[in-house]
Formats: C-alpha cells, sequence, structure tokens
C-alpha cells in the first residue's frame, strides 16, 4: 500500500430554510424538506434524511409551525409531505448542486436547538 493516492471529500456547508417534512418516521422515510429563495421565490432543494437520530428530528417537529399549503414554487414528488412556516434555518453539509438544483447527498451538519 502507497500513500501516492488519497481520496479526499469536499463537501460544501451551507444553512438552509426548513419549510416541511415527511411524516413518517421509519428509519427510511423521515426528512426535513428544505429551500431557498431565488429571484423572490422558494425553490425546493431536497430532503434531508441523514445527520440527525429520531430524538433529534421528533425535537425539530415540536419547533416547526404547520402550514396548509406547499410553500415551493416548484412541484415536490413527496405526495405525502407536510409544510411549515419559515421558522428554522439548519446547516447543512452537502457534496455539490444537481443538474436539477437539488443538493447532492444532503445531511444535517450540526444543530442548536437554542432557537
Amino acid at each position: 500500500m502507497t500513500n501516492d493516492w488519497l481520496k479526499i471529500k469536499c463537501l460544501r456547508n451551507r444553512a438552509f430554510i426548513i419549510r416541511g417534512w415527511l411524516p413518517n418516521e421509519s428509519e427510511n422515510r423521515r426528512g426535513l424538506l428544505v429551500g431557498e429563495l431565488f429571484d423572490d421565490a422558494l425553490r425546493y432543494l431536497g430532503t434531508v434524511q441523514t445527520g440527525f437520530t429520531k430524538s433529534i428530528f421528533r425535537e425539530i417537529l415540536r419547533k416547526l409551525i404547520p402550514q396548509k399549503q406547499s410553500p415551493f414554487a416548484d412541484r415536490i414528488s413527496h405526495t405525502d409531505a407536510r409544510f411549515c412556516e419559515p421558522s428554522m434555518r439548519v446547516p447543512i453539509e452537502f457534496a455539490e448542486f444537481t443538474d436539477d438544483g437539488h443538493l447532492r447527498r444532503p445531511a444535517l451538519s450540526r444543530f442548536a436547538l437554542d432557537r
């Protein structure tokens, strides 16, 4: 084995607005829907499903204020999604943006429940 080649992942870290969630808390379905304002319209950037435990997810949900309609300017594919007021920004770690503008491999990077 040689040290001539090292794989280093360059991740980005940025805060995005939580504007919804997936209500099923099973391991493979819970998630936070995040977005960002572009030209005065809220764009859906993806669903963050990693980087937090079930208890942290439940704590986040307790702080969200439900809203009936989708706040996103674009259509999202989750038919079971629930939406909320823009009350919380969270730091998200991600690899890059995909061609359609979504976050690639998003994960909650750290979280402060002191809001």
